[in-house]
């Protein structure tokens, strides 16, 4: 979860990691895995 976090564009998003439930940012991970 930290290592999302700091990995996070913006603060709305690394806010979001904390806050909401595991799987919200799974298109964000997914794109940034297969760049």
């Amino acid at each position: 979860m930290f290592a999302d976090v700091s990995s996070a564009d913006n603060w709305a998003d690394r806010w979001s990691y904390l806050l909401r439930g595991p799987g919200w940012a799974y298109d964000k991970r997914k794109a940034r895995l297969a760049a």
